[in-house]
């Protein structure tokens, strides 16, 4: 039995697969990654518009598919080889969403200790279960990482595009650089 000596929380759509790149073959735009978050503005649609076609999106297994990073799984075995637990923290809003997601990191044999559904990312401390172990994160959202930085989370931004106003954060960016960092601040 491995020996736990840390959590790590990570976001799913830009962390681990490039949602905006199967979200543009979905929604019939380009297939080109994202600069802004808002991309949907560049396609006329209102913010609502945006969000009922990302529901559609998620209704028919939109975040069931697609290719990890390249890094992605070389990173998540890793760190479970170092004894970090991998919890995922997403704010998918409906059950299919999440069960998609937990089928996807099955099949790519990267499947986490849990998956909390939770629009605040901070909120995983709620929910480990030693809280005497340092809890890590990684997401691409400026706000998700402020508020985990806030709450106590060594908390990293992956680099994307549409991030590049954090410039304030403590950037990453490849999920290799993110194991380095945490295998080097857990030695003794």
């Amino acid at each position: 039995m491995m020996t736990k000596i840390a959590y790590c929380m990570w976001d799913q759509d830009g962390v681990s697969f490039p949602f905006t790149r199967i979200a543009n073959k979905y929604f019939g735009w380009p297939d080109r990654e994202w600069t802004v978050w808002s991309e949907f503005e560049k396609h006329g649609w209102t913010a609502e518009q945006f969000l009922g076609r990302l529901r559609a999106f998620e209704s028919d297994g939109g975040f069931r598919y697609g290719d990890p990073y390249p890094d992605f799984v070389e990173a998540h075995t890793r760190l479970q080889e170092m004894g970090v637990v991998p919890i995922v923290v997403t704010d998918k809003p409906t059950d299919r969403g999440v069960q998609d997601n937990l089928e996807w990191l099955r099949e790519i044999g990267c499947e986490p200790h849990k998956i909390i559904r939770s629009r605040v990312k901070a909120d995983v401390l709620d929910h480990t279960i030693d809280k005497s172990l340092p809890v890590f994160g990684i997401d691409d959202n400026v706000g998700h990482v402020e508020a985990m930085r806030s709450a106590g989370i060594t908390a990293f931004l992956r680099d994307r595009p549409w991030n590049q106003h954090g410039d304030h954060l403590p950037r990453v960016f490849s999920l290799h650089q993110f194991a380095d960092i945490v295998e080097i601040l857990l030695i003794p």
